[in-house]
């Protein structure tokens, strides 16, 4: 995990490399930036994938799995 990567990016990360996500709607009105420098990182790596999985598990936010 990278340690200079914000929660959000990493959050938008997770988000749309999620199987069962569609469509993510970002606001960008002062993060276009950062949420296009996020999106080049690419896809999260699986131990931080099924960490942030574990997590949302935890506080009873499991997104559904394909």
């Amino acid at each position: 995990m990278d340690p200079q990567e914000t929660p959000t990016a990493r959050l938008l990360r997770f988000t749309v490399t999620h199987p069962a996500v569609d469509t993510v709607i970002v606001g960008t009105l002062n993060h276009l930036k950062q949420n296009l420098r996020a999106m080049a990182t690419g896809p999260l790596t699986e131990d931080v994938y099924t960490e942030a999985k574990r997590r949302l598990d935890a506080v009873g936010q499991s997104p559904m799995d394909l």
